[in-house]
């Protein structure tokens, strides 16, 4: 599950591994983190996902050390997606999606297929549970009866599309609807429980000193790790909690 709100983005994975009825692990992680304030997550073959992971990795950490600079969550998308239409013909079998903070400071999310088709989206989820988690997110969004989709210009000659970048949501509304999301779909899913990682990536427009930190803290079997780093603006906070799920 992914959402993007106007100072924050969010993107959250149970930690299952299973195929068919077997389940193989109850501690793997599907988030990986591919730069400061910028995550990636899949669906699908895990060991695809993880090389596709390696891959970004390696080529961005290439490009930050060429150009001296951070990449942006907007350039990123672009590049994930001309690397998995490069294979087109043998693609990686994983459906994907990024997260990430642009330029404005505003929650950015895009979504991929295993051929590289990407859109810009407001609320992600995928996976087996996107069946039924996905009608809750398009709630949200007002994806499913927002007659503003489209706006119209003076003349009615033309359709515009208006900007749907984020959601008009706060982060402790997003992080509620996420933990709803998946102790609902654990219930009725058999390949998603155990526990779920949730990471919330919130910028700040503030002009602070720089301050890069690690903090653990417990709190009712919740390990919180908080990381902290303020050296250009916006200031960018991120959490990662990891919150179990009912056992059944």
């Amino acid at each position: 599950i992914a959402i993007a709100g106007k100072n924050f983005c969010i993107i959250a994975a149970d930690t299952r591994l299973s195929e068919n009825y077997s389940i193989k692990s109850r501690n793997i992680s599907k988030i990986v983190e591919l730069s400061d304030d910028i995550y990636f997550a899949g669906s699908g073959c895990l060991s695809d996902f993880t090389e596709l992971s390696r891959i970004f990795t390696r080529e961005l950490d290439t490009y930050e050390w060429y150009s001296k600079r951070k990449i942006s969550v907007d350039a990123l998308a672009h590049f994930i997606s001309n690397s998995l239409y490069s294979r087109r013909l043998f693609p990686y079998y994983s459906f994907s999606c990024l997260a990430g903070i642009n330029k404005k400071g505003e929650g950015t999310l895009y979504r991929y297929d295993a051929v590289g088709s990407f859109e810009k989206s407001r609320a992600i989820c995928l996976g087996k549970g996107e069946k039924l988690i996905q009608p809750l997110l398009d709630k949200i969004s007002h994806m499913d009866n927002d007659e503003s989709l489209w706006k119209a210009d003076i003349e009615l000659t033309s359709f515009e599309p208006i900007d749907l970048s984020y959601i008009d949501i706060s982060v402790d509304d997003a992080i509620s609807l996420v933990n709803k999301c998946f102790k609902s779909a654990a219930e009725r899913e058999l390949t998603l429980g155990d526990s779920y990682e949730i990471i919330t990536v919130t910028s700040f427009k503030e002009n602070n000193d720089l301050i890069d930190k690690i903090t653990p803290t417990s709190n009712k079997g919740i390990l919180m790790l908080e990381k902290s780093n303020t050296k250009h603006k916006p200031r960018i906070v991120i959490k990662r909690s990891f919150i179990s799920l009912p056992s059944h």
